[in-house]
């Protein structure tokens, strides 16, 4: 597993483009890496509650991808003219608008997707055997690449362990 979160690296590239007058270049490869991600969580799911969240959180990503090329194609001024990043060509033939000089592409909020109350999305970043957690429920064994959502508590201590890594946290959360 990469040092790096492929989702980060899209947030990082959609903060640059959405904050610079002028094209930012991408890293080499990021939407591939997005995707293999993407894949690599659907095969390490574990349970069908971390099946739904990777499930939203590849919606996300698509969502991501999907508003970083239209912003680019915006400010390249023609549709098409980019191209798509991902080596096929462009679904859309939008141009962007603009409102007295100024781009009125509109970029809504993604919203995180929805967790369990007191649970995180975890990835492990070590191998793990099966443990009894806070909620009294088993959990395990992990290889390294898993994904798995578990008790906060839970996460809190092995995250600090070096064990996993936080991928969506508390404010993901489903509230009552």
């Amino acid at each position: 597993m990469s040092s790096s979160n492929p989702y980060r690296e899209l947030v990082d590239a959609l903060i640059r483009e959405l904050t610079s007058d002028q094209l930012e270049e991408l890293p080499e490869g990021l939407f591939q890496r997005v995707d293999e991600w993407i894949r690599s969580l659907r095969n390490s799911a574990t349970g069908e509650e971390a099946r739904r969240v990777v499930e939203t959180l590849a919606g996300v990503c698509q969502e991501l991808t999907t508003t970083l090329e239209r912003i680019r194609r915006a400010k390249s001024g023609t549709a098409g003219k980019l191209g798509s990043q991902r080596g096929d060509s462009p679904t859309s033939t939008e141009g962007g608008s603009t409102v007295r000089g100024e781009s009125a592409l509109v970029v809504e909020p993604l919203k995180p997707p929805k967790l369990p109350r007191g649970k995180v999305l975890v990835t492990f970043k070590t191998p793990l055997g099966e443990f009894v957690a806070s909620d009294l429920r088993v959990y395990g064994p992990f290889r390294e690449g898993d994904v798995c959502l578990l008790p906060v508590e839970d996460a809190a201590a092995l995250e600090a362990r070096g064990v996993v890594e936080v991928l969506i946290g508390n404010e993901g959360a489903e509230q009552d």
